[in-house]
């Protein structure tokens, strides 16, 4: 019986840490890119869900040694301003969302109050 509930409790302890370990890897940004707090993938097998390459990806890395000119933030500016009414658009078209689209979604919102 003793064997069982030790069993039982190793069972909760390693379901604790791989939510622990989904959570870290959620909550950690990639690089040095502040806005993609949160924003992680998952992988399942071989599979990645979530994954966003310009949010959690070699493309959502900081340039640190780049300072942009103000021209250049408000081009910037106009680039998610777009993205945003793209995603609210399909939003509305479509009725639908996945995990994906979501982090897009936050990530937009992101660098639009950063901006």
């Amino acid at each position: 019986m003793n064997i069982d509930r030790d069993n039982a409790m190793k069972n909760g302890e390693e379901q604790k840490n791989s939510e622990k370990t989904y959570l870290e890897r959620l909550a950690a940004p990639v690089g040095n890119n502040r806005d993609s707090n949160g924003l992680g993938n998952m992988a399942l097998g071989r599979f990645i869900v979530g994954s966003v390459d310009a949010i959690n990806g070699d493309d959502g890395r900081e340039v640190a040694d780049f300072v942009p000119t103000v021209h250049e933030l408000k081009q910037l500016a106009v680039y998610w301003l777009g993205e945003r009414i793209e995603h609210d658009f399909d939003w509305f078209m479509y009725q639908s969302t996945g995990s994906s689209e979501w982090r897009w979604s936050v990530y937009v919102g992101r660098r639009l109050n950063r901006l």
